[in-house]
């Protein structure tokens, strides 16, 4: 379920590995391009995006809709 084309995708951005120190904003960058539907692994349909974020415990979490 948690996979690209299951039922909640998840991490289609490919994770946070070598963010250096800008923790998230990639990922936040990922869900904008979710929802505007031009994303490398982008998920048909995409209307609300989840994104959390932090160092080792996520500590802030926002919430995309279009």
């Amino acid at each position: 379920a948690l996979e690209t084309g299951g039922l909640l995708p998840l991490n289609t951005g490919g994770g946070g590995l070598s963010e250096a120190y800008v923790h998230g904003f990639n990922l936040i960058n990922e869900g904008v391009r979710q929802l505007r539907g031009t994303s490398t692994a982008q998920v048909p349909g995409a209307s609300t995006c989840l994104v959390t974020a932090g160092e080792g415990v996520p500590t802030s979490a926002l919430l995309l809709r279009s």
